[in-house]
Parts: C-alpha cells; sequence; structure tokens
C-alpha cells in the first residue's frame, strides 16, 4: 500500500494490543472499585462514631438534667443537698438502681462539699464528668452541674476540654487522680 501527500495510513490493532489495552481498563475499573468501596467504608465508619459520641453526650446530658431537677426541687423545698449524686427512685428495682449508681458514680464526680449556701454571686460547680466526652468532629468537653449561689438556680452546663481546665478551679471542682 502505498502512501501519497493526503492519504493517511492506519494500522489495525494487534490483538495483543488489544489484550493490554482490555487489561488495563480492567486494572483501573477494580481499583476505582476498590477505591469506592473504602471510601464508603471511612464515611460509614465515621458516621457510626460520630452518632455513637453524640448518643453518650445525649445519655449524659439527660442523667446531669435529672440530678438538677432533684437538686432544684431540693432547693426550692428549703432542703440541703444530698450526701450523694441523686438517682430518680420511681419505676426502678434494687438492681437496676444499683447499676445505675455504680454508672454514675463511675461517670461523675460529685463535690458533696460544695457551697450551697445563697447570697454571694457566683456559681459553684456540682459535679461533672470525670473523663472528657471526645468527639470525632468538635472539641472535647463535659457537663457540669452549676449551682448559681445569687440566684438558688442549677443549670447543666456544656463546657469544652480547654473551657472546664479554665474554669474548673472556679467553680471548685478538683477530680482526684484515681491511679
Amino acid at each position: 500500500m502505498t502512501t501519497g501527500p493526503g492519504t493517511l495510513e492506519y494500522e489495525s490493532p494487534t490483538a495483543g494490543q488489544v489484550a493490554l489495552r482490555t487489561l488495563r481498563e480492567r486494572r483501573r475499573r477494580v481499583l476505582r472499585s476498590v477505591l469506592t468501596i473504602v471510601a464508603v467504608f471511612l464515611v460509614m465508619v465515621a458516621v457510626v462514631v460520630i452518632n455513637r459520641d453524640e448518643a453518650n453526650i445525649r445519655s449524659c446530658a439527660q442523667r446531669m438534667e435529672a440530678a438538677r431537677q432533684v437538686f432544684q426541687t431540693l432547693q426550692d423545698q428549703g432542703l440541703p443537698p444530698p450526701p450523694a449524686l441523686p438517682l430518680p427512685r420511681e419505676g426502678l428495682d434494687a438492681d437496676e438502681h444499683r447499676r445505675l449508681v455504680q454508672e454514675l458514680q463511675s461517670h461523675v464526680y460529685y463535690d458533696a462539699l460544695f457551697d450551697h449556701r445563697p447570697g454571694t454571686s457566683h456559681e459553684v460547680g456540682v459535679c461533672c464528668c470525670r473523663e472528657p466526652h471526645a468527639r470525632l468532629l468538635g472539641p472535647d468537653g463535659r457537663h457540669v452541674l452549676v449551682f448559681d449561689t445569687a440566684t438558688g438556680k442549677y443549670a447543666v452546663l456544656w463546657l469544652r476540654e480547654t473551657e472546664f481546665a479554665r474554669r474548673a478551679d472556679e467553680l471548685g471542682l478538683r477530680i482526684p487522680d484515681e491511679d
């Protein structure tokens, strides 16, 4: 076959070239599939961890809110705070109550000696999480139950760990080391 000035010559691919191109395409598809599976897996793990973190934080907030209600009720009735962190007792059998007390004592530091006398104008810490709640996204933090001596009201606060470290002495919360 002769080629002239305006004629192009095309070679047909050989069987080996076709097989090599097909092999490369398959490798790319397999690699793309593996990368997609890994990416989806990582996203699913992140979602599960974030949901777990938030569920733990919500559970802790509910326990602290229940304690706040008991403390506020006692305060409103003019009674002193309890010697141990209170738990709602209605509907709990003895075993469940004991389990909840152990769970609460292992999770929460309660300062039974907090200054609950009204009249001064500052907040005092009543109890807080012993360890900060770790979060995959967002800063670590802990719940703190505080008593405002000026108003006689209890409140549950979420403090970032950096803010807790700054305010712990001010609130009178000195968590003992358990080593």
